[in-house]
């Protein structure tokens, strides 16, 4: 197994003076986490599997040196930590001997992100019905966030988490600063696209783009590239 070992980051760390004073109230001893298995790795984030008291948990863990990715994921851990709706993703909290080592600890779902489910299963492997309950979950989700008032900004399917027994789940809200991810304007709306627009109609359309993929299976308007980006 993978112990909670820390790995060496950019000397920059040292100037660096990060205010995680919104973070006090979710902090978590790291001596309790073990980590377990790498489930996908980037060059800002590693996700694991690990173990918390004895639960399975899932753990995000920051693998950049820059300061302004820091500040962002403290946002995002302070942000979710605070929703319990019963259709979000629980973030149990974080846990750090020094910022740019800092985890993200969350409830684990077992049957990974929406948009992976339909890449790799046939149309007959995921029945309507069991569709149906997906979006009326995803549904449930929406209404509890719009009801705080909040918007979740970034939903699409990656971002809904399937679990064998607890269903679908939202995850990855949209914090102010961050920029749109690059393969997420697909299902973004016309005004958030434009200016940055976001707002609870928003998130009904990417809600529509979903419906769209359980249809279809596919990615949705997968023949055309960001400007920006050229992906």
């Amino acid at each position: 197994m993978l112990r909670n070992k820390f790995t060496k980051r950019p000397t920059r760390r040292a100037t660096v003076n990060v205010n995680l004073g919104t973070l006090s109230a979710y902090r978590l001893d790291s001596v309790e986490l073990v980590l377990t298995k790498c489930v996908v790795k980037s060059d800002f984030m590693s996700v694991y599997m690990g173990m918390l008291d004895k639960q399975v948990v899932a753990v995000k863990q920051l693998q950049s040196g820059d300061i302004a990715i820091l500040e962002l994921f403290v946002k995002e851990i302070t942000l979710q930590s605070s929703l319990k709706g019963p259709r979000v993703v629980d973030y149990l909290g974080a846990c750090w001997n020094d910022p740019f080592d800092m985890k993200c600890v969350m409830e684990y779902m077992d049957c990974g992100d929406l948009k992976s489910i339909l890449a790799s299963h046939k149309s007959s492997a995921f029945p309507w019905d069991h569709k149906l309950k997906c979006v009326q979950e995803i549904v449930h989700g929406l209404k509890y966030i719009h009801q705080l008032p909040r918007v979740h900004g970034a939903l699409r399917s990656k971002n809904v988490l399937l679990d064998t027994s607890k269903g679908a789940k939202l995850t990855n809200f949209y914090v102010l600063g961050a920029p749109l991810a690059a393969r997420a304007y697909q299902w973004a709306a016309p005004e958030v696209l434009s200016s940055n627009r976001f707002s609870a109609s928003a998130d009904i359309y990417s809600l529509g783009v979903i419906l769209w993929e359980l249809e279809s299976h596919k990615v949705p308007f997968a023949d055309l590239k960001n400007d920006r980006t050229g992906k």
